[in-house]
């Protein structure tokens, strides 16, 4: 194969930009929605793998701002051309909000590239995986449990999935569905945590009721949830003393690392080539959030702090990391760069940021 040809396919397979348009909404509840997108010009979407993310741009007073979703449609709904997202409203959320409030049926949407996150590997991942859900934190499972049913992975899947309530959970109507066509290779267990529901475990999810499913100690865990619900993964798990090759985390959405009570406000100086910009940045939001919401658009992918994509170069100023695992390399520390993305800013700062291409 020609280089020609071989970056048409590659371009093909990862297209920086897909330009979509809803062909449903579906209202799950007054914060949360499931957005069903189709190619513009009819073609097929990239195809992708069960548990990957999509980038969703969004343009909100006239800046363009960039949000991971989790692709939650099946890697053969992808293959019939169509892809699906959930967006949940999150307190303080600047683009789940604008999504909700304006997102509509034969609205134009743009999408990057499927990105990987939690994506069974069968060479990385023990063939027993147990997947961990809190809220919105399902969407990739429900793709990953879908492609075991569908005969596109080929794993075991023990899926606890936990909610307040039963009415908080998702696609609950196809969960018996999947189980049955998955012929006993998928499982999934509602955890229920402030009322009682037949069929559904009662409280948090724990090392005690994942053994009563599954075997933990021959498992990869995938974990997706808001940040409260991590924290708390990572202590019921502690016991295990699980590699870290054997457990992967999601983060994605609006939702992100947010402090709404720390209200001080500092100054940013960003260099980006050749300008130089300054602009407030809260105390309580991150770095990222305050560059975009300045109107410049950084390099950014995963907004979790693990893939490194927002690597930035730390000129002045201090920061205090989020409480997650960042995926910065010692190199990185000792050279004095940051991911923006999971810093919070302490002072006032000044730093160099990679522009989006």
């Amino acid at each position: 194969m020609s280089i020609t040809n071989a970056k048409r396919l590659a371009g093909e397979l990862h297209p920086s930009r897909q330009d979509m348009i809803i062909t449903d909404v579906a209202v799950f509840n007054d914060t949360t929605r499931m957005y069903t997108m189709k190619p513009l010009d009819g073609s097929r979407p990239a195809y992708y793998e069960a548990g990957c993310y999509i980038p969703v741009f969004v343009e909100i007073e006239g800046n363009v701002i960039e949000r991971p979703y989790g692709l939650t449609s099946s890697p053969k709904e992808a293959e019939n051309g169509i892809y699906k997202i959930v967006v949940k409203e999150t307190v303080g959320g600047y683009v789940s909000a604008y999504i909700i409030e304006n997102w509509k049926e034969g609205d134009r949407v743009v999408l990057g590239s499927p990105k990987a996150s939690v994506v069974y590997s069968p060479i990385r991942d023990s063939r027993n995986v147990i997947a961990l859900a809190g809220g919105v934190g399902i969407t990739p499972f429900r793709s990953m449990a879908w492609a075991v049913a569908d005969g596109d992975n080929d794993h075991k899947l023990t899926l606890f999935y936990g909610a307040n309530t039963v009415s908080e959970l998702l696609f609950a109507y196809e969960w018996r569905e999947i189980e049955e066509k998955s012929a006993g290779k998928v499982k999934v267990v509602p955890v229920i945590a402030n009322e009682d529901a037949e069929g559904c475990e009662r409280g948090f999810i724990t090392l005690d009721m994942i053994r009563k499913y599954a075997v933990p100690e021959d498992a990869t865990f995938f974990i997706s949830g808001p940040p409260a619900m991590m924290a708390a993964m990572d202590r019921a798990l502690a016991p295990l003393e699980l590699p870290k090759r054997r457990v992967r985390i999601s983060y994605n959405g609006d939702g992100g690392f947010r402090r709404p009570e720390l209200k001080d406000v500092y100054e940013l100086t960003i260099h980006m080539g050749r300008e130089k910009y300054k602009m407030q940045a809260s105390a309580g939001e991150t770095i990222l959030v305050a560059i975009e919401k300045a109107g410049l658009r950084p390099a950014v992918q995963c907004r979790s702090g693990v893939c490194g994509f927002c690597r930035s170069m730390l000129i002045s100023g201090e920061y205090e990391l989020a409480d997650c695992e960042v995926g910065l390399r010692k190199g990185d520390e000792k050279f004095g760069f940051i991911h923006p993305c999971c810093s919070y800013p302490r002072s006032d700062m000044e730093l160099v940021v990679q522009r989006a291409k």
